[in-house]
């Protein structure tokens, strides 16, 4: 069939949002059909024009050095983004449409060709139903013969709101199979009625040899043993308890590599001028973590590739108001007995270090999985 995919796509400095794009069009190619990305992506705000700013006066000077410095970080940003490169990964490793939407109404007036539209993975079902433009995320376009799959899509939090699920009942009635990447996503849609499986991220529907196949142009960024930390979401090297790991370095001689990447803030380069700073392409992201002796991460793909290439991880837990993500990373590591990899208030991050991991147990536990939603997915496709 083709197989028009609605997620995220476009950003350029999350790598587990590229290779979930990336992965589940491979295994939709591996069950023989034709997939695409639909290219959504709603426009970005912007701020206000310079000569806007002077024309206020007092308010406009101290808008105009705010802004001055986000200039400056943004400036910075596309400096690294360029040196990642995912829109070179993009055109050369996914089928894109030919059209580009930015709004609901687009590609409602014209939506891609295709025997069935999937939507996901990734947090796609945290783009709220007050805003129409988010009806994309659930696939309300396209004549009513299309079948329509969710694939692992997450909501980012375990309640949805009140006010929104007279809505949210609605868009998900239009589905033929629903799937959700956490069990709050499947108590979700039972909660409204409609019966939910609960599967794996594409990521994890590939074996290793997909990803060391793509890390094995790109040498470790160091002849030496290191630590590698993909900073997703810190603020504070005080949040992955930088001090403790510094020690253990030290005490180890190990080397410190870090791809800073942008989330919820924009990745900074926080540990030091001793650290290696690797704005890494895709390539280069997984060789940062297959060649590493360690890897710490508060990133969901972060913790799911050191599994799939079976490298020693530590999981710090997100705190604040993105707490509300950390089941994504909890409801796999209780899966697959590695709820002892997290970096809770009770613990160092020398125990952790010290606790051997069953890589064996891991696969056999992850191959069942791996097979569950795969059956799922297989057998949604072909249901008429």
């Amino acid at each position: 069939m083709r197989i028009g995919v609605v997620t995220f796509w476009h950003g350029n400095g999350n790598y587990g949002m590229m290779l979930q794009c990336w992965a589940l069009q491979q295994v939709l190619k591996n069950l023989e059909h034709n997939p695409f990305v639909i290219r959504f992506c709603r426009p970005k705000k912007k701020g206000l024009p310079r000569k806007l700013m002077e024309a206020m006066g007092i308010y406009g000077f101290f808008l105009y050095f705010i802004n001055r410095e986000k200039y400056q970080l943004n400036q910075k940003k596309k400096r690294h983004d360029i040196l990642r490169r995912f829109e070179q990964f993009r055109q050369e490793n996914l089928s894109l449409s030919s059209k580009k939407y930015s709004t609901l109404q687009q590609i409602r007036d014209s939506p891609p060709p295709a025997d069935c539209y999937i939507v996901g993975s990734d947090q796609v079902w945290s783009q709220g139903l007050d805003n129409c433009n988010n009806q994309v995320y659930y696939l309300n376009f396209g004549t009513e013969k299309v079948k329509r799959i969710s694939y692992a899509p997450s909501f980012g939090f375990s309640k949805y709101p009140d006010s929104l699920l007279p809505t949210l009942r609605k868009a998900l009635s239009r589905f033929d199979a629903i799937s959700c990447r956490e069990q709050s996503g499947v108590e979700i849609c039972r909660q409204l009625g409609f019966e939910a499986t609960k599967v794996l991220d594409p990521t994890m529907l590939l074996d290793k040899h997909y990803y060391e196949a793509m890390a094995a142009e790109h040498r470790p960024l160091t002849d030496n043993p290191y630590v590698f930390i993909y900073s997703l979401n810190i603020k504070s090297s005080d949040e992955i308890r930088f001090e403790e790991l510094e020690s253990y370095m030290k005490t180890n001689a190990l080397d410190l590599v870090v791809t800073p990447a942008d989330g919820y803030c924009q990745g900074l380069e926080i540990y030091g001028n001793k650290a290696i700073y690797s704005y890494a392409t895709i390539g280069q992201w997984l060789s940062n973590i297959l060649h590493s002796s360690l890897v710490i991460t508060p990133s969901f793909h972060g913790v799911v590739l050191s599994i799939i290439l079976e490298k020693p991880f530590i999981y710090s837990p997100l705190r604040g108001q993105h707490a509300g993500g950390n089941e994504r990373i909890t409801g796999i590591l209780q899966a697959l007995g590695l709820e002892a990899r997290m970096l809770l208030d009770n613990k160092s991050v020398l125990s952790i270090i010290q606790k051997n991991i069953d890589w064996i147990e891991v696969r056999h536990k992850l191959t069942k999985l791996r097979n569950e939603s795969l059956s799922f997915l297989s057998q949604s496709l072909s249901e008429k």
